[in-house]
């Protein structure tokens, strides 16, 4: 003759019930911790201004002002966002032109975000190769770079470059360089210049 014991049936029911609950807490700051230490070591971000980048003096020609003006004002659609520059730099001395977008705020699926902008931005111009990873540095998030070359400028090539990470979003186009790779360092170089933490 067998017995039945409810407290039996409620303890086994009530060890499954906390046992799950353990389980979604470990998910869940699982899930937390993965997604909130890139998030704590790249927001917030200050993007600025510099008078030069890779050697390359800023360009204060008043129609370039407007056109910067815009593109920056374009930026605006992340609305999280809280400061940008947009600047073309050159020197007289060496025929390189620098162009540099960037913003700061919190950018929550920054990777998107940079394949966006990127792919606005490149009308107008010839690809020679794809748009590919490329070293993001130390300041860490994801980076691109296509090389392509301008309609209208005959064989002079460059490169559309970019990055992002929680808490900036950039764009560097470099004209001239040789080959993607010199353009995916001087855009890391150009990022150190216009980012801190």
């Amino acid at each position: 003759m067998s017995t039945y014991e409810p407290h039996t049936a409620e303890r086994h029911w009530l060890n499954s019930l906390l046992g799950y609950a353990v389980l979604l807490v470990i998910v869940v700051c699982g899930v937390g911790l993965w997604l909130g230490v890139p998030v704590a070591q790249q927001y917030p971000a200050k993007i600025s201004t510099p008078a030069q980048v890779l050697g390359n003096n800023r360009v204060t020609d008043p129609s370039l002002e407007t056109d910067t003006a815009q593109l920056r004002d374009s930026l605006r659609k992340y609305p999280l966002m809280s400061n940008a520059t947009a600047a073309y730099y050159m020197d007289e001395k060496k025929p390189e032109l620098v162009f540099v977008l960037a913003v700061s705020g919190f950018l929550l699926m920054p990777e998107r975000d940079l394949d966006t902008i990127l792919h606005e931005l490149d009308d107008g111009m010839e690809a020679v190769g794809e748009l590919t990873d490329v070293d993001a540095g130390d300041l860490g998030g994801s980076a691109k770079c296509a090389y392509f070359r301008f309609e209208g400028m005959g064989t002079a090539r460059g490169t559309l470059c970019g990055w992002a990470d929680h808490g900036s979003l950039g764009v560097v186009l470099i004209l001239p360089v040789r080959d993607r790779d010199e353009g995916a360092r001087k855009m890391l170089d150009v990022r150190f210049a216009v980012e801190t933490r």
